[in-house]
């Protein structure tokens, strides 16, 4: 991956084809690749801009963007307290037709009670590629969200994991955890829409 960044205000020079704004400390982390398409590149610019925009004091929050094995771009961000002890992590995945970002105050009540939240806009959805709304497998988004927890769990290494996942983001979740390579701790799932049971467990 290829990260670059520079600080709010900076007239620098670009690193690499692409520049992203942070509060002083890298924030993005940007595979620089083919051009994006402009729907996808409003979409994104609309997540980082809210992310950026945080003016909450007792909140840090911030972006990344990852690739996946299929070579899409994934935005991601999460909140952390700058003052409450973290004894936790809480990954969001939000539901169709919604955004990681939508669950921002959820975000904060959980930061205040001690967890950093984390929060993957699922292809299609928010920051990330694809045609706004469409995804082409819903196993898709289920390797996004494996794929991205490995990289939280590295991060943050001896803290508990929980998933929470609301509507078709509660069924990638509980298809996910299903997979026995993929461990939180807990998960939470707020009505699931898709019957995914049926087809994956064994008789």
């Amino acid at each position: 991956m290829i990260g670059c960044c520079r600080k709010l205000g900076s007239t620098g020079p670009s690193c690499g084809s692409r520049q992203q704004l942070c509060r002083g400390r890298v924030v993005g982390v940007v595979r620089v690749t083919a051009v994006v398409d402009s729907e996808v590149g409003g979409r994104r610019a609309i997540a980082i801009k809210r992310a950026l925009q945080e003016d909450d004091p007792n909140t840090a929050r911030e972006f990344s963007l990852f690739v996946s094995a299929r070579g899409d771009t994934i935005f991601t961000q999460s909140w952390t307290s700058v003052s409450v002890k973290i004894r936790g992590l809480v990954v969001l995945m939000h539901g169709l037709n919604e955004h990681s970002g939508r669950y921002s105050d959820f975000a904060k009540k959980l930061n205040a009670n001690g967890f950093k939240v984390y929060g993957m806009d699922w292809i299609g959805h928010g920051g990330s590629d694809g045609l706004h709304g469409y995804v082409h497998s819903l196993d898709d988004a289920v390797d996004d969200l494996k794929s991205f927890l490995d990289k939280v769990l590295s991060e943050n290494p001896g803290l508990p994991c929980f998933c929470f996942g609301h509507s078709t983001g509660a069924a990638i979740v509980l298809k996910a955890v299903m997979d026995p390579k993929t461990i939180p701790s807990f998960c939470c799932a707020t009505s699931p829409s898709h019957l995914i049971f049926a087809a994956d467990v064994p008789t």
